[in-house]
């Protein structure tokens, strides 16, 4: 009796298809890994990416802070300046008039009861009898 050759070919056909299953199964699966390695290195750059932006804002508002405490600073020195200035201005004027009449300049006399600047000298004045610590 002669073979039949169908169910060979048949089974020879099924076993090449599960091959070609088995093959693209294969494939998807590595293309699968490969997603979820690039997944995971995208999650890591974007947690560094996150923890760099928040060290930027913590040494950026570490700066103004000092910035904002120097400009304070820095505020207070020029109101303390234009006073100085002032009180000079005041006093110079009041010099100048007091100056220009009869008699000896005792300018600052009743403000301080001490004589004059103008007739003061010593190392604790400047040259306009500002003390330079005040």
């Amino acid at each position: 009796m002669p073979v039949d050759p169908a169910p060979r070919e048949r089974r020879h056909e099924a076993i090449e298809r599960r091959h070609a299953e088995n093959g693209i199964t294969q494939l998807y699966a590595l293309q699968l890994q490969e997603a979820n390695k690039t997944i995971e290195n995208l999650r890591s750059e974007n947690n560094r990416l996150h923890a760099e932006i928040a060290q930027m804002q913590a040494a950026d508002m570490t700066k103004m802070h000092d910035l904002q405490t120097k400009m304070s600073d820095l505020r207070f020195e020029n109101q303390s300046l234009q006073s100085k200035m002032e009180l000079m201005q005041m006093r110079m004027n009041m010099n100048m008039s007091s100056t220009s009449g009869s008699g000896p300049n005792n300018f600052g006399n009743h403000l301080t009861g001490q004589p004059s600047f103008a007739n003061r000298t010593g190392p604790s004045r400047d040259s306009f009898g500002i003390d330079p610590m005040l």
